[in-house]
């Protein structure tokens, strides 16, 4: 379906965490593209293939399946994707391995619960004592004087997400 905005309209343009709920995120890409203005910059998102990975064996069957998480991209195909569309990579991050591990202790959570359906709307407090644990083990570790390396690398090995940051020619 089109934007309803003219070609060349933008110089801005975010697309965070959507292209994998789609079975055609290159149609969603040129679209992106054709209303950026030349030069435009975009931020693109999805989530990092190895946190899915995780998270696979323990989610709700629904998670992965439409209109949730259909797509899965590792670094190389999403990069690709993105180049695909016309947009130029200027740069390429992850992080978020917070949120992996915390999401994988969810399921877990919703599942020794008994409950299915709509679960991601049920991630508000008051949080299962796991999950809060999980919060107060990493927020102490914040504190700790040289851990910002350690969390950098917790990032770069085990993201939740992928950043793309682009131009358009």
């Amino acid at each position: 379906m089109p934007l309803p905005l003219p070609d060349e309209y933008a110089t801005k343009i975010m697309s965070t965490e959507m292209l994998e709920h789609t079975s055609y995120p290159e149609k969603i890409l040129r679209e992106l593209v054709r209303v950026g203005k030349p030069g435009a910059k975009y931020l693109i998102t999805v989530p990092d293939a190895r946190s899915e990975a995780l998270q696979k064996p323990v989610a709700q069957p629904g998670y992965f399946s439409e209109p949730n998480h259909i797509q899965i991209f590792d670094r190389e195909s999403f990069v690709r994707l993105v180049e695909a569309s016309g947009l130029k990579v200027e740069r390429y991050d992850t992080w978020g391995f917070f949120w992996t591990v915390f999401m994988s202790l969810f399921w877990i959570v919703k599942r020794s619960e008994g409950v299915n359906g709509a679960v991601l709307d049920s991630i508000k407090p008051p949080y299962h004592r796991v999950l809060q644990s999980w919060s107060n083990t990493w927020a102490q570790l914040m504190e700790l004087e040289g851990s910002e390396k350690l969390m950098e690398s917790f990032d770069q090995y085990l993201p939740k997400t992928q950043v793309i940051i682009a131009r358009k020619a």
